[in-house]
């Protein structure tokens, strides 16, 4: 029986290892692929409007997304949703030119 219980819990440990990166992934290799390439206009159609803008001194802007991971699930049970934030900067003429990532974690 304790051997049963064992494999059960290595394998939900997998299956949300594998939840959570399918949930994220997507997102940061978009915005690897779209750096110095992307504009607000395509950026926008791929992750929706943004949660806040700002624009800065140069003429650029930058944009804050906020959005909450899938659940997390222990032995079956919903424990959380966590909190993520991504900030994408875009010069004057509109083209993403860098961003970063908070861990979910971090908050």
């Amino acid at each position: 029986m304790p051997l049963r219980s064992s494999i059960a819990q290595v394998a939900s440990v997998l299956l949300l290892s594998v939840m959570l990166v399918s949930c994220t992934s997507w997102r940061v290799e978009y915005l690897e692929k779209s750096l110095d390439r992307a504009t607000q206009d395509q950026v926008m159609k791929r992750l929706g409007p943004p949660t806040s803008t700002k624009d800065t001194e140069g003429g650029g802007s930058v944009w804050t997304y906020r959005y909450e991971t899938s659940p997390e699930y222990s032995y079956g049970r919903q424990v959380e949703r966590l909190p993520c934030l991504e900030i994408l900067t875009f010069d004057k003429q509109k083209i993403l030119r860098g961003w970063t990532s908070r861990d979910c974690r971090d908050f």
